[in-house]
């Protein structure tokens, strides 16, 4: 039998036993409207290859790899470094790269010529901003490499190197794009989807009641021995992030969005890879490619392709990344602004210039740059901006993504300040003569500057957005459960201001942790658990008798299908 179709009936016949599992864990706390569905040159590959016919909406697997992810987290984590080091002893990783940076393609001859062109364009983003060459093999015997093909249905890709020939298929005219094109051969080079990192509760929550069930496998947090990260910044703006989803359960919530609701327009972008993506793989292909190393600014690093120079993060330029990109030809366009303590005002160019970027500093010593928009008419795109838009980055890093806003939509949260003395502001026209847009920047004081970045704190059920419009937090309420890690408790806040529905009144989450002893059950408070080991579905039981939340859905999916035990 096809591993897919042993694949999809493993998944079928665990959808019900799934739902029940997933139903305790805790909702997230926050949701958005969406008032339509993406049109269709905006439906990324999970909408267009539909939820239930592939791992995580577009990934083929290999048996090896599907029984890996089932295994998730059933073993515990290393260190960092002895994962480094089982990788290099050749532990089998299930996600494997290819070997040497030169990796040869070929067109089959069902694909069309649009596809075909989308591909050429695909290639050449990564190739420009990597080390890796993709050199077509359009001769003789094809032995070994990446077969684009056409699919009537589907786009989909598998991850990293698998065999001799691996194919990408490209559903026309749908999957024809560049954006879409270069996020299934991100996935052939080994990468998997952003949402899918260990830390990505910190940036994105999810509404399992407001997913279809059939989407579970995409929010999937994976081990970071499966996912290599090494230890890049979460990349909302990443082209192998999902974007926000519209629930397939009906309704206008979204299952999937931003936990700062700054960044939700940034979200699913299907351009090209960003900064981050391309550094990743240079990381993962070409990290002995440069022998010197140079004094890059801004979180730029040696260009891999010239190691004389850095590669700098979009929208900075210079000899070491330490000014703002300026483009060819436009040398009134962007620049260095420095911020005063009076306002001053940034806004669209008049010499009809398509991308500038200005970089912001405070002109005070201790002081941080604050920024708020006035006016914002850029083209509209319904749910991510990617053409046309303004970008404002805060720091204190700047390869990752920053807020992106398009349309007439203010920002949800209309102040921004600065980590530190500077800020990037990013304005790309995307080619529409009407793209408008003001600001107002001023230096403002800050007596309790860090010189240090302090982690965030998670809490394991709460993914809480900070600055709503809100009363305090009452108390937390009673626990529904008093063992396993089954119940809940909840608290509440009033919110009356006309972003309450970014803002949650009401949070919950899970209580009592230690395992409940000789039951297989718990029937109590009109509520019905399972327990496996003492802790509720979706929990396992730790050395020290407590039950933790499962690091990924597949976890629970393994244990219900007794996958690899």
């Amino acid at each position: 039998m096809h591993m897919a179709m042993i694949q999809k009936i493993l998944w079928d016949g665990a959808k019900e036993r799934l739902r029940a599992a997933c139903e305790t864990l805790i909702d997230a706390s926050q949701v958005i409207s969406i008032t339509k569905s993406p049109s269709a040159d905006q439906r990324t590959e999970v909408e267009i290859n539909g939820p239930d016919r592939l791992f995580m909406g577009d990934l083929l697997l290999t048996p090896f790899q599907w029984v890996t992810l089932m295994k998730n987290s059933q073993r515990p984590a290393t260190s960092s470094k002895l994962r480094r080091i089982k990788r290099k002893v050749g532990e089998d990783p299930p996600f494997r790269p290819w070997e040497g940076s030169l990796i040869p393609y070929r067109f089959d001859s069902s694909l069309r010529e649009g596809s075909r062109v989308a591909v050429v364009k695909a290639i050449r983003l990564w190739q420009e901003n990597t080390c890796l060459k993709l050199k077509e093999h359009s001769h003789g015997q094809f032995s070994e490499g990446i077969l684009f093909v056409e699919n009537r249905h589907m786009c989909s890709s598998f991850v990293g190197k698998v065999g001799h020939v691996q194919n990408i298929s490209i559903s026309w005219p749908q999957c024809a794009t560049v954006g879409l094109v270069a996020h299934q051969i991100g996935h052939a080079l080994g990468l998997l989807h952003e949402q899918n990192r260990l830390d990505r509760q910190r940036h994105v929550a999810v509404s399992y009641r407001s997913l279809d069930l059939n989407f579970y496998d995409l929010v999937t947090r994976l081990r970071s021995d499966l996912l290599i990260d090494f230890a890049l910044p979460y990349d909302l703006g990443s082209v192998m992030h999902v974007a926000s989803m519209r629930s397939t359960k009906g309704g206008n919530v979204a299952g999937i969005v931003a936990v700062d609701p700054n960044y939700q327009w940034t979200i699913g972008q299907r351009k090209k890879p960003s900064f981050l993506d391309y550094k990743l793989v240079n990381l993962l292909y070409c990290a002995d490619k440069c022998q010197t190393t140079l004094p890059c600014q801004h979180d730029g690093y040696e260009d891999v392709n010239d190691c004389r120079k850095c590669r700098c993060p979009f929208g900075l330029g210079g000899s070491f990344c330490e000014r703002a990109e300026v483009q060819d030809g436009e040398e009134l366009c962007g620049g260095e602004l420095t911020a005063h303590r009076k306002d001053s005002f940034l806004k669209t160019p008049t010499d009809g210039s398509r991308r500038c970027s200005w970089l912001l500093r405070s002109g005070e010593s201790n002081a941080m740059v604050h920024l708020q928009f006035v006016q914002l008419n850029m083209s509209c795109e319904e749910r991510t901006c990617s053409t046309s838009f303004v970008e404002i980055k805060t720091g204190p890093r700047f390869d990752s993504t920053g807020y992106r806003f398009c349309c007439n939509r203010l920002p949800p949260r209309n102040h921004f300040t600065s980590v530190g003395p500077e800020m990037l502001v990013i304005f790309e026209s995307g080619g529409h003569l009407h793209s408008e847009f003001a600001l107002r920047y001023r230096s403002i004081q800050n007596q309790t500057i860090q010189t240090t970045t302090v982690a965030t704190p998670i809490t394991t059920e709460v993914e809480e957005m900070d600055g709503c419009p809100c009363s305090p937090w009452e108390p937390w309420g009673e626990c529904t459960q008093e063992c396993g890690g089954c119940g809940s408790q909840s608290r509440t806040r009033h919110c009356s201001d006309d972003r309450r529905h970014l803002c949650p009144s009401v949070q919950s989450r899970k209580c009592n942790f230690e395992s409940c002893e000789g039951s297989k059950m718990i029937v109590n408070n009109g509520e019905f658990h399972l327990l496996f080991n003492g802790c509720c579905v979706g929990m396992q039981l730790q050395p020290d008798g407590l039950c933790k939340p499962s690091a990924a859905i597949t976890s629970i999916l393994g244990t219900l299908l007794n996958i690899g035990q």
